[in-house]
């Protein structure tokens, strides 16, 4: 199995797919980058600095809470308890848990349509609300909480790049048939892996994809892929029991 998230990520996920028994492969296809443009970082850590003006903060993905701490350690600051905290999906929240910050997060999935459909967030109109986020991205949930009247502030913490090197790797992973199941965690990996597969995206499109949303999903089909599985989350949980199932019909 082809693990492609971030470095510094992946190790869970690979410790559970060697103790479920499989045999994973590490290939980080995005780097996640700390923000360094000297006004970004300004209006970073003014944000960082005055977080008691918000009541909302909402983390839209794990690198948004592994970035703030990093952060807000940088500073010497500490998170206020007294801001109501949304997390995406499990994952962030276990992330923002191992900072002491509790969250709550939505029941229904880990999309941003299942955050805005969250009771704390139907009536947020006048409350000030903080998303931490990365550079980019999808910006529905901006939109939707800027058309309930909420006075809203993305704090960006990192930037997203496509690494350099892994091209040549993954199609010779391809070529000798190493890989026979590949999961990527968001719509950026899935980009970087379309278009780092090179003369091999033929191959690569046959072999089957995990992913963690139906958005993603529709993508990948779009995008070619013959057999496409919605994980339904980005956590190890999510991963390893969507690859249970995959490799019951695989077997089938």
């Amino acid at each position: 199995m082809l693990v492609t998230r971030p470095e510094g990520q992946q190790r869970p996920l690979l410790q559970a797919i060697e103790a479920a028994g499989g045999r994973p492969v590490s290939l980080p296809l995005m780097e996640i980058v700390a923000i360094s443009d000297p006004e970004r970082v300004r209006v970073l850590e003014d944000c960082l600095r005055n977080l008691d003006r918000y009541q909302i903060a909402l983390f839209v993905s794990t690198n948004a809470a592994v970035q703030t701490r990093a952060w807000l350690d940088r500073l010497g600051l500490t998170f206020p308890d007294t801001i109501k905290v949304v997390a995406i999906g499990a994952s962030t929240a276990e992330a923002l848990a191992a900072s002491g910050i509790s969250s709550i997060l939505p029941h229904t999935g880990n999309t941003s349509e299942d955050v805005l459909a969250m009771p704390e967030l139907a009536d947020v109109a006048g409350k000030h609300i903080a998303v931490f986020r990365g550079r980019g991205g999808r910006e529905l949930i901006a939109e939707q909480l800027n058309s309930r009247c909420a006075t809203l502030d993305n704090i960006e913490l990192y930037e997203r790049q496509t690494p350099t090197s892994p091209g040549l790797h993954l199609q010779e992973l391809v070529a000798t048939g190493a890989v026979d199941v590949i999961t990527v965690t968001s719509s950026q990996v899935l980009q970087n892996l379309c278009e780092l597969s090179g003369d091999k995206q033929g191959s690569v499109r046959l072999i089957p994809l995990l992913v963690p949303s139906e958005r993603v999903r529709v993508q990948a089909i779009q995008a070619g892929f013959a057999f496409v599985v919605n994980a339904k989350g980005a956590d190890v949980v999510s991963v390893i029991e969507a690859l249970a199932v995959l490799a019951d019909k695989m077997q089938a």
